[in-house]
């Protein structure tokens, strides 16, 4: 999994990039094989004291996905971030890999329609 840190206005920019990295191999450690790259962008700039965080996901074989964060705090929303870009490649990930299961059954049962096969009662016992 690679990840491209880029912070802009940011006080103690070397404790914050070593912050995310963590942070982001908890978050999304678990589904490493499956990112191409994950894309960190923290902006302290803005108006005010909120500390702007975005993080885009770029799974292979489907679209990429972007979460948007901010707080007071650079950590805290980094963190928050970081945690809701994890539970929605997980649900991405889930969606997909249900949709693909339910292929195959239909599969499976298109084939066993064309055999003249019948399936066993729910009983489990024969009719």
């Amino acid at each position: 999994m690679n990840i491209d840190i880029q912070a802009n206005a940011i006080p103690a920019h070397k404790d914050v990039h070593h912050f995310v990295a963590c942070r982001a191999d908890l978050a999304l450690g678990g589904m490493r094989d499956q990112l191409a790259l994950v894309s960190v962008f923290i902006d302290g700039s803005g108006a005010g004291d909120e500390v702007r965080c975005l993080v885009m996901i770029r799974p292979y074989a489907q679209p990429d996905i972007i979460v948007e964060g901010c707080h007071a705090n650079v950590y805290v929303a980094v963190h928050q971030t970081l945690d809701e870009a994890g539970w929605t490649l997980a649900r991405k990930l889930a969606s997909q890999q249900n949709a693909f299961i339910d292929r195959q059954f239909e599969l499976l049962g298109d084939q066993a329609a064309r055999s003249g096969m019948r399936g066993l009662p729910l009983s489990g016992r024969a009719a």
